[in-house]
């Protein structure tokens, strides 16, 4: 049980290993900042007041998704190992 103590303990975490060293996912991220900076330049301050909620909303939305996941994947594991040691044979 030592690597859920870690977790539970918040000295690992489920999002430790991200695909941000991927060299498509990295292009394409600076694909996006380089765009998100052009329109930036072009709109007014209420504008880009409405461009943040929206980036705001997004990340939160990200987050949620992102906690499912894990949470999903890992009752997917348990349920593994559960099985693993039902069918012990």
């Amino acid at each position: 049980m030592k690597i859920l103590d870690e977790l539970y303990y918040g000295n690992i975490s489920g999002g430790d290993r991200t695909a941000y060293d991927r060299e498509e996912l990295t292009d394409l991220l600076s694909l996006v900042e380089e765009n998100r900076h052009l329109l930036l330049a072009e709109l007014t301050e209420e504008q880009k007041d409405r461009f943040d909620k929206i980036c705001c909303g997004l990340a939160e939305q990200r987050d949620l998704i992102d906690r499912h996941s894990f949470l999903t994947g890992f009752r997917l594991g348990v349920r593994m190992m559960a099985e693993c040691f039902a069918n012990n044979e």
